[in-house]
């Protein structure tokens, strides 16, 4: 057993020159059992200690205390006494009490006397372990940013042979593959992504070598056809091959938006250009009549312009009350009011400009409500206005009042074409008509901003309709009490 390794160092100019000389390689020796005898000038720089800090302890002083915990450092010097030689990565322990990253290689080694100690030789990784631990994160980070992304991408090299996508590309498309990684797109099951439109936007965007935003159409499954989105860019760096990624958004609700856009944009001003029409007609040919001296045909024309005016009102007001309902403020004024009251009031203002059709009112609601008194009455007067202009042949239409578990019922009972089943739902939407009310004049927002109005009451609204048959529309808000 080594006491003192100074006189075998010294006697070896070459193992000498390699322990003093060393910056790199830290090196430790100690004695069979593991016992530290010496450390070299590269040591006491890696790690700070000296000689004297080290001598006649044991190298578990080097170790955190979980490793000296799991018996590492006895089982290391028990590997290199059975095996001659023994290779760890583990942390040491510097003298101001970091932990550092290194990787050594312990041997065991003996002089010309038979005597054997342990040489170990070590490296500090440090920066390298932390270096791989950004890079694992860095990845982690990239693929959760990927996977997160709602969009669908895909990244391919230049040959268009796919090496990542997201769980976005494989719901899109419906790729019921377990993974994509390494196909060709032409290899895939999709007529968008194997079509030769798609190939030659990606040949040019290769040969261009610059970035592309391109969009195409292509059927589902169902034969309905769809929009796509396409942003081509490049990755580009000096430890990746150059590669395409591809983000693909279905915009096809977004193209229907823009198209109802337009659409309800060419109605709304359809819609407000007749009134104003008319009412330019009808100043005109006022102004003619008072020429001529024609006072009756005057007042006609004053009648009718007047008529426009408050047309043109209506539209204007419709537009605005379904802004505010949009935004959320609509505003409402609640008092208490006797609900059979406002019936009256209404069915005698909508009969009186109506003479065509007979409202007729069945039950009667003799008690008080607590709600927006003019708000009430536009539901009301929006029910009855639609009944009579969506049914143009008939010559009723039916009121029911009814009390029903502490709420007003209100139902009103039209005898027109009747509405298809699977249109029902939309018809409180913004601004939806169905097809066969497209030709009767309005914007779609009578039902709409009622829906608003008694949704803001804590009440309710819903249809029942047949085709052939009519259409009942009701609403429901709680009694005052």
């Amino acid at each position: 057993m080594f006491e003192n390794l100074a006189p075998v160092i010294n006697n070896s100019p070459l193992f000498k020159s390699v322990f003093d000389n060393a910056t790199a390689n830290a090196v430790q020796l100690m004695d069979k059992d593991g016992y530290i005898l010496d450390v070299n000038p590269a040591f006491t720089t890696a790690f700070g200690y000296t000689k004297e800090d080290l001598h006649g302890k044991h190298i578990r002083v080097l170790f955190t205390a979980e490793d000296q915990a799991s018996q590492l450092p006895e089982i290391e010097i028990e590997k290199v006494n059975q095996h001659r030689s023994a290779v760890d990565r583990n942390y040491t322990i510097h003298k101001d009490g970091s932990c550092i990253w290194v990787t050594g290689e312990s041997i065991l080694a003996k002089d010309d006397d038979g005597n054997e100690c342990i040489i170990k030789v070590m490296q500090d990784i440090h920066e390298q372990k932390l270096l791989e631990k950004f890079l694992k994160e860095s990845k982690e980070f990239s693929e959760s940013v990927v996977k997160s992304i709602a969009d669908a991408l895909v990244v391919s090299d230049l040959n268009f042979r796919i090496v990542k996508a997201n769980n976005a590309f494989y719901n899109l498309f419906k790729i019921n593959a377990k993974s994509v990684e390494g196909l060709h797109l032409n290899e895939l099951e999709n007529a968008l992504l194997t079509s030769e439109k798609l190939k030659q936007q990606l040949n040019q965007m290769v040969e261009n070598e610059e970035a592309r935003d391109f969009q195409m159409e292509s059927m589902d499954d169902s034969e309905s056809k769809r929009h796509y989105a396409f942003k081509g860019s490049f990755i580009d760096g000096k430890l990746v091959n150059k590669k395409i990624v591809l983000v693909i958004s279905d915009i096809t609700d977004k193209i229907k938006s823009e198209q109802q856009r337009d659409d309800l944009l060419a109605f709304v001003i359809h819609e407000l250009r007749n009134p104003l029409a008319n009412i330019t007609l009808c100043n005109t040919l006022l102004q003619q009549c008072i020429e001529e001296n024609d006072k009756k045909s005057a007042e006609e024309f004053i009648a009718k312009s007047d008529s426009n005016t408050q047309r043109l009102k209506s539209l204007i007001q419709e537009l605005y009350d379904a802004t505010q309902a949009g935004s959320g403020n609509l505003h409402f004024n609640k008092k208490t009011f006797s609900f059979g009251e406002l019936v009256k009031e209404v069915i005698d203002g909508v009969q009186l400009s109506n003479t065509n059709h007979e409202i007729r009112k069945t039950g009667v609601v003799d008690l008080e409500v607590h709600a927006d008194r003019a708000r009430i009455s536009q539901v009301l007067n929006n029910y009855l206005l639609n009944a009579i202009k969506y049914s143009p042949a008939a010559t009723k239409v039916d009121l029911l009042l009814a009390v029903e578990n502490g709420n007003v019922v209100v139902s009103v009972k039209d005898y027109g074409p009747g509405i298809e089943q699977e249109k029902l739902s939309h018809l409180f939407d913004r601004y939806y008509r169905a097809d066969n009310t497209k030709k009767v004049e309005g914007l779609g927002l009578g039902l709409y901003l009622s829906k608003q109005i008694i949704d803001a009451h804590n009440g309710r609204v819903w249809v029942e309709s047949k085709v052939n048959e009519g259409s009942t529309f009701y609403f429901s808000i709680p009694t005052a009490s």
